[in-house]
């Protein structure tokens, strides 16, 4: 896992190799001052590139317009890749929907690896789990 820090914004990667060899990327970006002020990315290596596709974004409290719908949350809320925003050349994930399924960037990844049915492998080790080193996760 990849740590970065800047002076506003903890930042932090995880590779995730699928069953079938996909790779993924869970992305958190949280803001040191406003802990609610987060994002965790999920996103899809397209094969043989180089670019990062973002499959899903699970965020912080904010006002988040729907373009195509023309309505509005303001609120804790998921965005989720679709093909009408693809096709109108709108972010792949612009449509978001607002959520109750969590209220911290911990439960946002945890929400994440549940919906993406992403699995730790088990390991009989005291070291602690992948998802522990992001701080304040657990």
């Amino acid at each position: 896992m990849k740590r970065a820090r800047n002076l506003l914004h903890l930042r932090a990667r995880l590779n995730v190799r699928g069953a079938t060899g996909n790779h993924f990327q869970i992305v958190v970006r949280v803001n040191r001052r406003y802990p609610a002020d987060f994002s965790v990315g999920v996103m899809y290596l397209l094969p043989g590139s180089i670019e990062w596709f973002h499959l899903r974004r699970y965020n912080g409290p904010h006002f988040h317009p729907n373009k195509i719908e023309k309505t509005s949350l303001n609120g804790y809320h998921i965005h989720t890749a679709t093909e009408r925003y693809q096709i109108r050349c709108l972010e792949a994930e612009g449509f978001a929907e607002q959520t109750d399924r969590y209220v911290s960037y911990g439960q946002a990844i945890e929400c994440a690896i549940r919906d993406c049915q992403f699995f730790e492998p088990r390991v009989e080790s005291q070291q602690g789990t992948l998802f522990d080193k992001i701080e304040g996760t657990r």
